[in-house]
């Protein structure tokens, strides 16, 4: 009987103790603060006796858990010696305890992070890892519901203790008064305070800055300088921010600037490199700032203060290097950023970024810090540009096409100097960067900017002629859309690759098509359902030839899927045909690898190409993961250089490949494309638009008559087509009964052509027409336009004489 008293004693002390350990961690009390300081060391040795023995208990009675710190014991036990099942159900019945025990605080109405005590308790004697391991157990049940409930209730429990201590750590009421207590009066209070400053580590920063701003001249910031030296390397970055003044009053504070410096540089931290260019060289910084913070620079960089390089050109390197995405994140998809606030403090909780808007704000904060320096500067300039292009159009680029740009930012291309703008484009189309290409081309157009479009002078023409020859489709549209709206003449080389073009274009469909190179016999009628199935039309050729006239007749194709069966010897040629093709280069191009054998061409060979991927056979098994692959290629087509590289790739795809549009072109573009090329050819065509020979888009014309939507531009288009095919193309709509009022307009277009150009039909054409116009049930209108026709004949004399006769004219009204 006494052993069980006295381990039921035991238990209740236990409790007390840890109860009392639980609130002194979590819940400090200022009023307290002369007392708990000292004892606070005490707390965390009480608590190692009580988690030992509760253990001990547990281990040698197996007493039931009632409390947190009991089921953490249990836990532990029965996980070192195997009953993971049984740990689970103590994980589990641990959770509702504290579920119990917040839900009765909230009852009281006192805060709930109370019911979290325990566990802050045992993290701060076992670490934040005791409970990170339970995530390490991949087994705790054989049974599937057991399992999955026991990792639901591990990712729970981390997650809790997680908050909870990231809250008690951040409590500014606890860093205040422990920032407080580094003056105390015994040397116990002190380490204590400042153990409990590293244990809040960055989060304390905001705090410290403000006590460093307060005691600023005096011997109480030295020695709080001295303690900060030795804090946790996360105090730092918090702090960097408030070397970037807000404003004049802020810049002119120099005695928190010169802390901060020093600070800086006992820790030698070279975070605090990007920060000081601007600091050093500003001259809206005091004097005695810039110089110490030249020295600082010099003594991160382990160089001499004069051969420093200029702060414009460090800064503008800063911002490229950003925009270039070379700059390593830990979690691209959370980057922690601290704000220095319009009350000169900092936010006590980060903001978090993307990697990409990261990119974005301080690559322009960096460009824009040179150009306060030196507005003059052009690399900076040129940055700054850059990086507002991309952030504004990138995964946009089909705004070009549905009239939805910024019109602050078309504003802001049609007003900078147009030396820049020519040489953003020219690094733009080196760099394969769409979302820079777009707008610059738009805005030469918008300016009439006609040194764009110069003839090639020692192998080098102008940005908007080489423009036509860049294997992107909007890129090739835009760059007609520019030409088309500049004054005077066309070039000569770019008037034949214009109508090429809006040629191309006039044949889109709303359906994209996949464009299949060298599948098997045996295998085309599956890789058709397959295409199909995955929301392509197939377009199936044998060869690479024969791609590539496919890829020369329209602009529809929007991904190219090689098959490994052709020949070995070919594949090289074939692949080095396609990438330099200047319609198709850029599209993403799939290489069917086979499941069985080896592809000669290992990875380096296709990294000579850019958008080339492999696509393994066994893809082609499942539709939903083929369509997820295609669309990725597709996406990742469009991306700059920058981004294609393989360091790079999986960040960025991880981050924006579901925002981008990619290379395909939406239904919208496709019908935008096909209207607007058929309205530049009938301009063309008619004189409105000089100096342009459409007769090379005649087949494509023609067959655009077969659609009644497209018909009648079309025969306004033919009609002023020199040439037998156009007059007749006509004569045979003419002849079409099932067109309706079609063959009236196509009649008096034909009338025109012939009066123009001189009869081109055949004799069983015009035989035929003949035929028509004395067929009984034709319009009056129709016949009146065949008339015409007839009449234009030279008949002879006996002819004209026949007609006559047979001529029976309508009696006068009321006269029947």
């Amino acid at each position: 009987m006494y052993p069980i008293l006295f381990r039921c004693a035991l238990v209740a002390a236990a409790a007390v103790l840890l109860s009392l350990a639980g609130r002194a961690a979590a819940q400090p009390d200022p009023k307290d603060k002369d007392k708990e300081e000292p004892a606070g060391a005490g707390v965390k040795t009480e608590m190692k006796k009580v988690l030992a023995k509760a253990e001990e208990e547990y281990r040698i009675f197996f007493k039931k858990p009632v409390e947190v710190p009991e089921f953490w014991a249990a836990i532990k036990f029965e996980i070192q010696v195997g009953k993971f099942d049984v740990a689970a159900l103590h994980l589990d019945q641990m959770l509702k305890r504290i579920d119990k025990l917040r839900e009765k605080l909230e009852e009281d109405k006192k805060s709930p992070q109370g019911a979290y005590a325990d566990l802050l308790a045992i993290e701060e004697v076992e670490g934040l890892s005791s409970f990170l391991r339970l995530a390490q157990v991949r087994r705790w049940s054989n049974n599937p519901t057991l399992q999955k409930e026991a990792q639901k209730n591990v990712e729970s429990l981390i997650d809790r203790v997680t908050h909870a201590l990231n809250e008690y750590l951040s409590d500014p009421v606890r860093i205040t008064k422990f920032i407080k207590n580094l003056e105390a009066a015994t040397p116990e209070e002190r380490s204590f305070a400042f153990a409990q400053l590293y244990r809040s580590r960055g989060r304390a920063s905001p705090y410290l800055l403000k006590e460093l701003r307060r005691t600023a001249g005096t011997l109480a910031q030295q020695r709080l300088l001295d303690l900060m030296v030795k804090l946790d390397p996360d105090i730092v970055p918090p702090l960097l921010e408030a070397l970037n003044a807000r404003d004049a009053k802020d810049a002119a504070d120099a005695d928190l600037r010169l802390a901060l410096l020093e600070l800086i540089r006992r820790r030698g931290d070279k975070h605090a490199i990007p920060y000081l260019w601007s600091l050093s060289s500003a001259a809206k910084y005091p004097p005695l700032v810039r110089s110490r913070a030249k020295e600082t620079l010099a003594y991160l960089l382990e160089t001499d203060v004069e051969r420093l390089p200029p702060a414009k050109v460090a800064l503008t390197q800063l911002a490229e290097d950003l925009y270039q995405h070379r700059v390593k994140f830990r979690d691209p998809r959370r980057v922690l950023v601290w704000r220095w606030q319009e009350d000169y403090t900092i936010k006590p909780k980060p903001d978090e970024f993307s990697a990409s808007d990261y990119e974005e704000i301080y690559g322009q904060r960096y460009a824009r810090q040179a150009l306060e320096l030196d507005p003059n500067y052009r690399p900076a300039q040129l940055v700054l540009l850059n990086l507002t292009l991309e952030r504004a159009y990138e995964g946009k680029l089909d705004q070009f096409t549905s009239g939805k740009t910024l019109p602050a930012i078309d504003q802001l291309l049609v007003t900078i100097n147009s030396e820049l703008l020519l040489q953003m484009l020219e690094r733009a189309m080196s760099e394969h960067h769409l979302a820079l290409i777009l707008p610059a081309l738009k805005a030469l157009g918008d300016r009439g900017e006609v040194r764009a479009a110069r003839p090639p002078q020692n192998g080098n023409a102008g940005a908007l002629v080489r423009a036509l020859y860049y294997p992107d489709r909007r890129v090739q549209y835009a760059a007609v859309a520019a030409l088309l709206r500049l004054p005077g003449e066309p070039v000569p080389v770019a008037g034949n690759r214009v109508v090429d073009i809006l040629r191309r274009f006039l044949t889109t469909t709303a359906t994209p098509k996949a464009l299949v190179i060298s599948t098997p016999a045996a295998k085309a009628g599956e890789m058709r359902k397959l295409v199909k199935a995955v929301g392509f039309e197939p377009v199936l050729v044998p060869t690479a030839k024969d791609a590539l006239a496919q890829l020369r007749r329209s602009a529809d194709i929007d991904l190219i899927l090689l098959d490994a069966a052709v020949p070995e010897n070919e594949l090289p040629y074939a692949l080095a045909q396609l990438r330099n093709d200047q319609d198709a280069g850029l599209l993403p191009l799939l290489l069917i690898t086979p499941s069985k054998g080896e592809l000669r061409l290992n990875s380096r060979d296709l990294a000579r190409y850019r958008n080339v991927s492999l696509l393994p056979e066994a893809f082609l098994t499942d539709a939903t993961e083929l369509k997820s692959r295609l669309e990725e290629a597709i996406k990742f087509a469009a991306v700059p250089d920058s981004v294609a590289r393989a360091d790079v790739r999986q960040a960025w795809l991880k981050e924006n490949v579901r925002k981008s549009k990619g290379q395909q072109l939406s239904a919208g573009e496709r019908k935008q494309f096909a209207d607007e090329s058929l309205d530049a050819l009938w301009r063309m065509a008619s004189g409105l638009t000089k100096g342009y020979d459409v007769r090379a888009a005649i087949p494509e014309v023609v067959d655009l008559l077969r659609n009644d939507d497209t018909a009648l531009p079309a025969i306004a288009i033919l009609a002023t087509l020199p040439g037998a095919e156009p007059q007749q193309r006509l004569a045979a709509l003419v002849l079409d009964p099932a067109r309706g009022k079609l063959q009236v307009t196509a009649a008096t277009a034909l009338n025109r052509h012939v009066q123009k150009n001189g009869l081109a039909l055949n004799a069983n054409q015009i035989r035929l027409l003949r035929d028509r116009y004395g067929a009984p049930g034709v319009s009056p209108t129709l016949r009146a336009q065949l008339a015409v026709f007839v009449g234009g004949l030279r008949g002879s004399a006996a002819q004209t004489g026949a007609r006559l006769y047979r001529f029976n004219p309508d009696p006068p009204a009321g006269k029947q």
